[in-house]
């Protein structure tokens, strides 16, 4: 009142009739046109302007002095806010208000609706007036402040009151219903509410169901007795949402028919739903709380009500949990009066047994009644072989000591003097603060799989494969003595994961990723390598493993085998090479028959002429396919081997043969494979036309086959030479046709330099043939 009344003694004073007071909000970043003369209602209390750089009333309240827009039209410093424009205001004048401290309050500012000119009296005035405003508004706020900080102190100590209270009651003993029900009174009388509900959720359908309400029609209750997430009322939205829904009024609220016909029942006209989040962070239901007539709450009104929702949810996850372990028990105690092992609870100070399942009767062969009596943990004792009880005994410390531990034991049954194999496995049950009070424990009878165990063992022992056996994927149980013989690992070190160790470390990945597809694919097959310890090698092992199912279609265990496949593994590298150079070698062969046919094609004068030349290629060809034959053999092919198979093959050489011929040269000269059949074939052309035309033809001819191997000075490779000369032959005259083809000079001339890279020279000498050939021999001695 008291700020309209300033607009209005202002707007008077300059005969404006219009004028305002806008209030910088909180946020720093808008102006609240807080009181006015001469506006609408939609303008005073309600319109906010922004704050920015193109603002009169920013810049302003920026440079802390009056700003004067004569003419709207012809404004161009400022954006002109369109409410401004929409009122037909035409000049105005803003002036800062300052409270004391020098904090800017905001703008003073009087409209006109004609152009004005604002002079110094007028600036001076308005100066003087947001002088004075400056302390009353100062005092008007420091009041309300102080009203506000009353009513709120009363209004929080009347909420912390009904906080104590309800946490008092909440933690007490009674029913789950009452504390549903103190909980919707509390969130009424905190949120000043005309109704409020409670409800939980089902996790099992996701649905909420009503616990506790007042203030509802029955038909309402009745209608939300179940409310799923995907429904249109504001408890469902807020649980598919996950977060708290407000709807301040129901009539622009987007709900269906039914909905709309609940809210109406109960004369609901605004609404805010809550999630109960547990400490887990699982929302755990739902506290809605409903009013008579619109209402929007803020964030501050929520302050007690949350710690509220907060207690709540706890409660809700107590009761829960309580059912949760009501049930637990109960499928616990059905679970073990139908199990067929032995389930136990014992103290974990006393060692006394708190809990035994009926199974314990047929197992020991004692009734539980006997069992439980006088020290019962000494009893047990007694009960066990006097060999095994400082496995057992060492076992229930280390338990003690925060192990979960598995350990094999016999009993004697004190009915029949029977021995019994037992496996226990024990495991320490701690309390809210850590500390283990009670640890519980599984017995199962193996005798019958220890049995089966002890023959299949001695059954194992004369197998010649290295054999194993696992509790679970890669875990081993026991290995046979054939795995720890070839190993060196003892039986303890190949336990669990330990049998990795003896594996090659670039094959510990392939067996574990083939242990870790072995459920799915109903066993493995894989190939890696084993250290033999007796020279350290490692050799390639197949291992193939196999699950073993019990009668309950469950796993049990595994048993596997390694197979010794290294020699496998070599002969099938070999067979590879073998082959590979097989085809090599046969597209060379082609290769060459074409361009021997084509050579003797040219040479030939009639198809009859060409027969018999081409037949001899192909047998000399043949020739040298079966000295190359001798290498897959894994024998080397000599040079002396050749030139004699070559000789021996026109009868020149052998026991037929005359002294015509001479060959020299060292007996182990090996021949690289990629140079024998084309070295082979110039032999043959040199042998051919010496028995056409030369030494072998002729009664005076002699023949001088001689080689040697030197090794050249530059990368001491070996190089054999060999020397072919012709001597006593009657040559003919140098303007005489020449005999042959040319074929075996074309050969050795071009072909042997190009492919082989030989050094070569091919010489009619007046008696005879003369050509050397050098090449690389084999480097291997």
């Amino acid at each position: 009142m008291i700020l309209t009344e300033a607009c209005r003694l202002v707007g008077e004073a300059l005969g404006t009739a219009r004028s305002k007071i806008l209030e910088i909000q909180s946020n720093g970043s808008e102006l609240l046109v807080r009181a006015g003369l001469g506006w609408q209602e939609n303008i005073v209390g309600k319109l906010r302007l922004q704050m920015t750089d193109r603002s009169s009333e920013t810049y302003s309240i920026k440079a802390a002095a009056p700003v004067i827009t004569q003419d709207i039209t012809r404004e161009d410093r400022f954006d002109i806010p369109q409410f401004l424009k929409d009122a037909r205001i035409v000049a105005f004048v803003n002036v800062p208000i300052f409270v004391p401290g020098g904090h800017p309050y905001g703008i003073l500012q009087v409209d006109s609706t004609m152009p004005r000119e604002f002079d110094n009296d007028d600036i001076q005035f308005l100066r003087t007036y947001s002088a004075v405003l400056g302390p009353v508004i100062d005092r008007l706020q420091l009041a309300e402040q102080r009203n506000i900080a009353e009513e709120r102190r009363s209004a929080d100590l009347a909420a912390m009151e009904e906080l104590q209270r309800v946490s008092a009651e909440l933690v007490g003993e009674h029913d789950a219903q009452s504390h549903y029900q103190r909980i919707v009174d509390s969130a009424a009388a905190l949120m000043r509410s005309n109704a409020a509900s409670t409800q939980t959720l089902d996790h099992a359908t996701g649905r909420l169901q009503l616990m506790a309400s007042r203030g509802f029609d029955p038909r309402s209750a009745d209608f939300w007795k179940w409310v799923r997430g995907d429904t249109a009322s504001s408890c469902g939205q807020a649980l598919e949402a996950g977060e708290r829904i407000v709807v301040s009024d129901i009539d622009r609220f987007e709900a269906n028919q039914h909905d709309r016909e609940a809210y109406r029942y109960s004369k609901i006209r605004s609404v805010q739903s809550t999630p109960l989040r547990a400490f887990s962070g699982r929302i755990v239901g739902m506290l809605s709380t409903h009013w008579h007539d619109r209402q929007e709450p803020i964030a501050d009104d929520y302050r007690f009500f949350d710690v509220l929702a907060r207690l709540s949810a706890d409660l809700i996850e107590r009761v829960q949990a309580n059912d949760r372990l009501r049930e637990s028990e109960d499928t616990l105690r059905q679970f073990g009066e139908a199990s067929q092992d032995v389930l136990w609870l014992r103290d974990a100070e006393t060692l006394q047994w708190q809990y035994l399942t009926p199974a314990f009767e047929s197992i020991y062969g004692l009734s539980r009644d006997d069992a439980l009596g006088g020290n019962n943990y000494r009893g047990w004792l007694e009960l066990i072989v006097p060999e095994d009880r400082a496995i057992v005994e060492d076992a229930i410390r280390r338990i003690r000591q925060g192990e979960r531990v598995t350990f094999d034991y016999r009993i004697r049954r004190p009915v029949d003097g029977g021995i019994r194999w037992l496996r226990d496995t024990d495991f320490p049950i701690t309390d809210a603060s850590g500390q283990i009070r009670v640890f519980g424990g599984v017995g199962h009878d193996l005798t019958e799989l220890r049995e089966t165990e002890l023959r299949l063992r001695t059954l194992l022992d004369g197998i010649p494969h290295l054999v194993w056996q696992a509790v679970s994927p890669g875990e081993w149980s026991w290995a046979s003595p054939q795995w720890t013989k070839y190993t060196g690992q003892s039986l303890s070190d190949s336990l669990g994961w330990g049998w990795l160790q003896a594996l090659h470390p670039d094959d510990h990945e392939t067996a574990k990723h083939a242990w870790a597809a072995a459920i799915e694919d109903d066993g493995f097959e894989v190939e890696y390598r084993i250290r033999r310890a007796e020279t350290q090698s490692y050799h390639w092992f197949q291992t193939r493993g196999t699950p073993v199912w019990d009668d309950g279609g469950s796993i049990s265990g595994w048993l596997g085998t390694s197979t010794d496949i290294d020699e496998l593994r070599k002969l099938q590298v070999r067979q590879q090479v073998l082959v590979s150079e097989l085809q090599h070698r046969t597209f060379n062969l082609m290769g060459m028959v074409r361009s021997m046919a084509d050579e003797t094609i040219r040479s030939s004068q009639s198809l009859a002429d060409f027969k018999p030349k081409f037949r001899e290629r192909v047998d000399a060809l043949a020739r040298v396919q079966r000295l190359l034959s001798r290498l897959e053999e894994g024998h080397r092919i000599f040079f002396d081997d050749l030139i004699k198979s070559e000789l021996a093959a026109v009868g020149a050489f052998g026991e037929d043969s005359n002294d015509r011929v001479r060959l020299e040269g060292p007996g182990s000269v090996a021949l690289r494979s990629s140079s024998v059949q084309t070295l082979a074939m110039a032999i043959h052309e040199l042998t051919t036309n010496a028995v056409k035309y030369g030494a072998l033809r002729q009664s005076s001819g002699r023949l001088y086959v001689g080689w040697r191997v030197e090794r050249a000075d530059s990368d001491g490779k070996p190089w054999l030479h060999v020397e072919w000369q012709e001597t006593g032959v009657a040559m003919p005259a140098s303007n005489a046709e020449p005999r042959g083809t040319g074929q075996g000079r074309s050969l050795i001339e071009e072909a042997l330099p190009y492919q082989l890279q030989a050094r070569t020279t091919y010489i009619m000498a007046p008696d005879g043939v003369k050509c050397s050939i050098a090449l690389l021999a084999s480097d291997q001695d």
